[in-house]
């Protein structure tokens, strides 16, 4: 063989791994997405509500949803130091409807607390998670 072949049988070779890594990586500009970093797809509680943690790999932002894929929380930022101007929270509580997630300003686990129903009917809301280069996604419901 030449040297001319072998250049090009290292370029065939190389183009083909990229588009093999690419293929494996996907994207998700919105919600569902494809991978939760350790976080769970599911989460079910009783018509009584509870408490769930959670953890994963990496840390996220967190956002409640609706089923519309609507922002809907409102996000809290809890300080130890009485500044705020100079020191990063300690946690972060994201309240929407019945469900609430606190989780520490960098932790990757997180605490879901459902209230209690107090009517018949089945709900749900989605837990979006937020990570520098992915989103990751929960499907919380609370069922009779």
């Amino acid at each position: 063989m030449t040297l001319r072949s072998e250049k090009i049988k290292i370029i065939l070779m190389l183009m083909l791994f990229t588009v093999m890594v690419n293929s494996c990586i996907g994207s998700c500009e919105e919600p569902p997405c494809g991978n939760n970093y350790g976080f769970p797809d599911f989460i079910t509680f009783p018509k009584e509500g509870g408490i769930e943690k959670i953890s994963g790999t990496r840390v996220p932002l967190i956002h409640i949803l609706n089923k519309e894929n609507e922002d809907i929380g409102t996000i809290e930022y809890l300080y130890k130091k009485s500044d705020k101007e100079n020191s990063e929270p300690d946690s972060i509580i994201v309240k929407a409807d019945w469900l609430t997630a606190k989780k520490a300003y960098m932790g990757t686990e997180i605490e879901l607390l459902a209230q209690p129903m107090q009517d018949e009917a089945d709900r749900g809301l989605r837990v979006l998670l937020s990570f520098n280069d992915a989103n990751g996604l929960i499907t919380v419901n609370q069922i009779q």
